[in-house]
């Protein structure tokens, strides 16, 4: 039925309406999150060199035709430009126009920018402090493309995967002034379509048969793991502060059942400005930094959790409960001319050569675990679980350095009794090749929380792939739950778990930036407080929601 449906909507146009629903000229109907986007009624301007983006318009649109001129400022190499996403359903569901100084192309999307179809292409593209005009049409599965007036691209698109959908102009390592923005917008006509884009769908998805990765038996084994951000721009964690997570607690901060059964220990800044995830990169002295901040203090941390279980197995009747514990393994990377420190006498070397910076970043690991299991053994804990260790870097590189030696950190971990977990995101690469990367469990992220744009549609491509691949899940949050917009996106992570079976008995994460759960069951809003009794409820099996269904 949905080739179908792809084949009717790819041969036949839809009837356009004989006067466009928008007609938009200039730049104040769009939105952005990026504070490098600064927009104006005449103008967009991208002000540093780097990566934003600003949208505008929304699924209902179907046909249009948007005209713009662009100047490029500063480009940051020969493959910087910018993209016209359109058609777009967010998060690189889309069509995409792409212009660098060497070339245009047009291309199909399939939700990460590393998977594409190329539709059309032209060899020559903008160049630096050049004003170019571009003119864009698209109507049913054809598309035209204008560039100072001449038409350089013309393509059509056999499936017609994406028949509607918002705009965004997205700078791609580069500074760039966007002037003299028009667009003729035509609405959805087909019922069937307009219905699927109101309720925030793109067209159907055949999800895929297959298992999530479910919970294995044992006292041992997590469902529903929650991220704890210990870092040097956020908290310290003390016991009140990890008490909302540990036990479900009622408005007057009495506990009342256990919550989340597993605490995910992990942060990104270090001091000085680097990083456990990515560059500038940690070095050994913020490693032990961190191994210190989460156990030296017998009253914060680590120490925190085990004191919010001790304080209330009794309470709860419940004397023998332990509390599962997982730890990061920061990506071990070193920053040009700054040595990441000796290991065992030695400098390792972490980058250039791939054979030798997979030897170094191996014994990085080495040392880093040795020392994590060195400390939780002095440490004595009572209620807390040590059940393995978290690789931070949420993707694999591409230099193939990390595919060398991750099957050794998984081994070396199993040989400690403890399992190797991760979280990358949506479609990372290696996601779909995390048993040979030697992960024990991976749970994917939607991503769809953090860009209002993206359609409901990115929930159930992301469980079909869990389902694909043997997955988990991860559910996110950030501060927008407060908003209307925000609580709804995360209720439908809740809905998509019960939708498509991974509520319960399948492993999931829980992303909630540093304390946004804390703070709702704290709030004196009963629509904040409300979130957090809903996901109690949702771990317990209370919340049924699913997904709104198309008639």
């Amino acid at each position: 039925m949905i080739v179908v449906l792809l084949l009717v909507l790819a041969l036949v146009a839809p009837a356009l309406a004989t006067e466009p629903a928008v007609v938009q000229e200039g730049f104040r109907n769009f939105r952005t999150k990026s504070g490098y986007a600064k927009i104006s009624d005449s103008t967009l301007e991208i002000t540093q060199m780097s990566f934003a983006e600003a949208s505008t318009g929304s699924l209902l649109w179907e046909n249009y035709e948007m005209s713009f001129k662009v100047t490029p400022l500063e480009l940051g190499s020969q493959y910087a430009g910018f993209s016209v996403f359109f058609r777009s359903l967010g998060g690189h569901h889309c069509y995409s126009l792409n212009v660098t100084p060497t070339g245009v192309s047009l291309n199909r999307y399939h939700g990460v920018y590393t998977d594409r179809t190329v539709l059309a292409s032209y060899t020559s593209g903008i160049q630096l402090g050049e004003t170019a005009e571009v003119t864009l049409k698209a109507e049913g599965n054809e598309f035209a493309v204008f560039l100072n007036g001449r038409k350089i691209i013309s393509a059509k698109d056999p499936l017609n995967m994406y028949p509607y959908g918002h705009i965004t102009l997205r700078a791609e390592l580069a500074r760039l002034r966007f002037e003299d923005w028009k667009v003729e917008a035509f609405e959805i006509q087909d019922p069937e379509l307009r219905r699927r884009a109101e309720l925030g769908y793109g067209l159907p998805v055949e999800v895929a048969d297959g298992q999530m990765h479910p919970v294995q038996e044992g006292e041992n084994e997590p469902e529903n793991i929650v991220l704890i951000y210990e870092q040097a721009s956020g908290k310290n964690w003390i016991t009140v502060d990890a008490l909302p997570y540990v036990t479900y607690i009622s408005e007057s901060y009495q506990p009342l059942d256990w919550f989340f059964d597993t605490f995910l220990f992990l942060g990104l800044s270090a001091p000085g400005g680097r990083n456990f995830q990515g560059s500038p990169y940690a070095v050994r002295s913020d490693y032990e930094w961190w191994l210190d901040r989460l156990f030296a203090n017998d009253k914060s941390g680590l120490w925190a959790f085990e004191r919010a279980v001790g304080n209330n197995k009794y309470l709860l009747g419940d004397p023998d409960y332990k509390a599962n514990v997982i730890i990061m393994i920061p990506y071990p990377n070193e920053n040009p001319n700054t040595p990441f420190g000796e290991i065992n006498g030695v400098q390792p070397v972490l980058s250039g050569n791939v054979q030798a910076a997979a030897k170094g970043r191996l014994s990085v690991v080495e040392w880093y675990i040795n020392e994590v299991l060195d400390r939780w053994e002095k440490a004595g804990f009572e209620n807390l679980r040590l059940i393995g260790f978290y690789w931070n870097a949420e993707s694999i590189d591409t230099t193939g350095i990390d595919e060398r030696y991750l099957p050794e950190v998984g081994k070396m971990v199993r040989e400690h009794g403890l399992k190797f977990y991760w979280i990358p995101w949506y479609k990372a690469p290696g996601y779909s090749q995390w048993k040979d990367l030697g992960f024990d469990a991976v749970m994917l992220q939607p991503n769809y929380m953090f860009d209002h744009d993206i359609s409901r549609t990115r929930l159930i491509t992301a469980a079909s792939e869990a389902r694909k691949y043997g997955l988990g899940m991860e559910i996110e949050a950030d501060s927008t739950v407060f908003t209307p917009e925000g609580r709804e996106r995360y209720l439908d992570y809740l809905r998509a778990a019960n939708s498509y079976g991974y509520a319960s008995g399948v492993l999931k994460a829980f992303y909630q930036e540093t304390s946004l759960l804390a703070n709702a069951a704290l709030s004196s809003f009963p629509q904040d407080r409300e979130l957090y009794d809903i996901t109690y409820d949702f771990l317990k099996g209370n919340f049924t929601e699913k997904l709104p269904i198309i008639d």
